[in-house]
């Protein structure tokens, strides 16, 4: 799923909630080719190079608005099914260690506060 008004950005939807709909702030993408994983899909949706070439042609009014052209328009490098799983795993992990740093960060705070 593209969420192309507001934040501009890109996940990948595992049916979560069973009947939902996507409304109009997300453009629904399935990969066309078995050549590219969604995972995939969605980390390169969200890097700095598709962000530029968002920036580049974001509509901008009250809302900033990416329409389903210019995101159709957007070329995307594919490599090799087993580079992008190496990718994706890579962004978890470091998805992870932020969220680990953020507890261990959280912790640190707490135990200030308990000695103050």
């Amino acid at each position: 799923m593209f969420s192309s008004k507001g934040r501009i950005f890109a996940t990948v939807w595992q049916g979560q909630i069973k009947e939902a709909v996507a409304t109009g702030t997300f453009i629904v993408l399935e990969p066309r080719s078995k050549e590219i994983i969604p995972e995939y899909l969605a980390l390169y949706l969200n890097s700095s190079k598709a962000k530029r070439y968002f920036d580049l042609h974001l509509k901008t009014a009250t809302v900033n608005h990416i329409g389903k052209k210019q995101l159709d328009q957007l070329e995307i490098e594919i490599p090799s099914i087993q580079k992008q799983q190496l990718l994706v795993k890579a962004y978890q992990l470091i998805v992870e260690e932020k969220n680990l740093a953020t507890e261990l960060v959280k912790r640190k705070e707490k135990i200030l506060n308990t000695l103050i």
